[in-house]
């Protein structure tokens, strides 16, 4: 009986760095390895380990963030917040749960629309976004926007839309699940919360979220989860998956080892070469604009299309795209997400997102394939 007590404990002691007077496992402890892990993101985005929290995903991670604003009295009824009109539902929930059923009269989320394709230089971006900052909703508090849409792919310059945010005491919390194909570096960008997903651009397992906030902005938030601090295990956040938080940071050694701006340079090479080609068949309809390889860390290597014959659904091109040629592609559209696009955008539409395991050869497989479903009866 002794002894499988002692089986049995073993793990769980292991995890909190206490082996029984054993030698069975390895040190350091799983705790002690998955803070080196924050660590190592911290460099990773930029920013110091204390201003770094590990969190299961982007959308918890900013419901944190709403919640912790509206329990500190930060954001009080009446005050408004702006996003744009092609934000995830994730990105969001946050801001439409404060904003609708018994909180419909505490805050105003309004929205700010992007053109598809979004082609407008930095300048005017920045311009728009201020005209709606000061002069439509004055009382706005908080601008919370993705770095990198998740409908088209197209890259708002957040550092500069940052800056003039807070020159007019507005707050900016970002989305930036889609951005981590370029080389996100949070402090740089001057933001005051930064929250983004490891399983999509860093290949991460599934349960990894990052989420950054401003040493300085910190104070602004009192959310239950972060009551216990900002630790990997703490006791508002719990016993978190050791295996999958280790895995985060032997992938940021694996992407370290072939240098991030290799990789995003390849990436958005890829993306422009394929933009290129979609832009030469007149079945399709370009929804973002040209990836910018001269410029990689102001473009996203994502590609969005339609395509002229609307009888053909966005289902229907992605199952064929994965049953008859093996590829894999982002099913989207009005038809799929109404409320991550325009009422005048798209009906049907597809999102490409290229990568370091991809070549050019599979980005003339892509075109070639799609546009022949696209064009068969």
């Amino acid at each position: 009986r002794d002894e499988m007590d002692i089986l049995q404990s073993l793990t769980a002691n292991e995890y909190f760095g206490m082996n029984l007077g054993t030698e069975i496992f390895p040190k350091p402890s799983f705790l002690e390895r998955m803070e080196d892990v924050r660590n190592q993101v911290s460099e990773f985005i930029g920013c110091f380990k204390n201003e770094t929290i590990l969190f299961p995903s982007t959308t918890l991670a900013l419901n944190a963030i709403a919640n912790g604003l509206v329990e500190s009295k930060y954001l009080k009824k009446g005050d408004q917040i702006l996003t744009t009109d092609q934000e995830h539902a994730g990105g969001i929930a946050g801001w439409v749960h404060y904003s609708s059923g018994d909180y419909k009269d505490f805050l105003t989320l309004n929205r700010i629309p992007l053109p598809i394709p979004d082609t407008r230089n930095v300048k005017d971006i920045v311009k728009n976004f201020e005209e709606y900052l000061v002069e439509k909703f004055p009382k706005t508090k908080v601008l919370a926007i993705s770095q990198v849409t998740t409908t088209t792919g197209a890259t708002l310059p957040i550092k500069e839309i940052t800056s003039m945010a807070h020159s007019h005491g507005v707050i900016v919390i970002i989305d930036g699940a889609q951005a981590f194909g370029m080389n996100v570096n949070v402090t740089d960008l001057g933001v005051d919360v930064y929250a983004t997903s490891a399983h999509k651009w860093i290949l991460a397992p599934t349960g990894n979220g990052i989420l950054y906030i401003k040493n300085s902005f910190q104070a602004k938030i009192y959310a239950t989860v972060l009551d216990g601090g900002v630790d990997v295990y703490t006791r508002t956040v719990g016993t978190r998956p050791a295996h999958s938080i280790l895995g985060l940071g032997h992938v940021i050694d694996y992407l370290n080892s072939y240098g991030r701006e290799k990789i995003v340079s390849h990436n958005l090479i890829l993306a422009k070469n394929a933009w290129n080609e979609f832009n030469k068949d007149s079945n399709f309809i370009m929804l973002s604009k040209c990836p910018d390889d001269s410029l990689p860390f102001s473009s996203a290597p994502i590609v969005s299309i339609s395509w002229k014959d609307v009888n053909k659904t966005s289902v229907e091109v992605g199952k064929a795209a994965f049953q008859k040629y093996g590829l894999v592609v982002k099913m989207t559209g009005r038809s799929q997400f109404p409320g991550e696009w325009p009422l005048d955008g798209p009906k049907e539409a597809l999102r490409l997102t290229f990568h370091m395991f991809n070549t050019n050869e599979d980005v003339k497989k892509l075109v070639t394939s799609l546009s022949e479903i696209i064009s068969s009866d």
